[in-house]
């Protein structure tokens, strides 16, 4: 796979954090591989219980050159949890769950002591990765629980159905690697030009929230 030449790293694994094909120079001597495990359940008890699981365990990873060690690429999550089940109760009423987990995406700590310089953080207007340091840290695990409950309503020529589900009943947040921006302040303005640094904060990344939806499907 194509590799850049400003930072070492493999185009393919840059994630989201990457923009716009062909603005650096690359060459094309990195290496790839992935490779993992799937296994799935299914349950099911005739006209009342269904219940499915699936399991995945995988790695993502590259080397910039044959001579480098394998490094966990930006979709290495490691793990993936899927369960999801739906239970048939008396006078037509029945209740869903689905439970999902997933690994925490590795991420390239911030070269926070390069950022906070004036002239370095003037010319990108962002803090600068630190790709000594790739993919050395990990996001936590995000888990969501989802519940669904569901009513039939039977007449002659047609059917009501009424539903309440509640999405994220854990109110999980999906926490992302902290966001950093400057304040413009300049700490030690009798420093000279070149050794003069911003004041710099952090921005939590997260995200995730409680759901609950109520809706009415008819069907005649």
């Amino acid at each position: 796979m194509p590799v850049s030449l400003v930072d070492n790293i493999p185009l393919a694994c840059k994630g989201g954090d990457y923009g716009i094909v062909g603005n650096e120079p690359l060459r094309s001597n990195a290496q790839g591989r992935a490779y993992g495990v799937e296994t799935l359940i299914r349950w099911q008890l005739p006209d009342r219980l269904n219940l499915t699981g699936s399991f995945t365990w995988y790695r993502s990873e590259y080397q910039a050159d044959k001579f480098s060690e394998y490094l966990p690429s930006a979709w290495d999550n490691l793990f993936i949890i899927n369960m999801s089940g739906t239970y048939d109760l008396p006078k037509n009423w029945s209740i869903g769950a689905k439970l999902s987990c997933i690994g925490g995406a590795p991420y390239t700590p911030y070269d926070l002591d390069k950022s906070a310089l004036v002239e370095a953080w003037d010319v990108t207007g962002r803090p600068y990765l630190d790709y000594n340091r790739y993919n050395e840290e990990r996001n936590p695990t995000f888990t969501q629980l989802d519940l669904r409950i569901d009513k039939l309503f039977y007449f002659q020529k047609w059917s009501l159905g009424i539903y309440l589900d509640l999405q994220n009943v854990l109110n999980s947040k999906f926490v992302q690697q902290d966001a950093w921006s400057s304040t413009g302040e300049i700490i030690n303005p009798e420093a000279p030009k070149n050794e003069q640094r911003y004041r710099l904060k952090n921005i939590p990344m997260e995200s995730g929230s409680l759901v609950p939806t109520i809706g009415l499907m008819a069907e005649f």
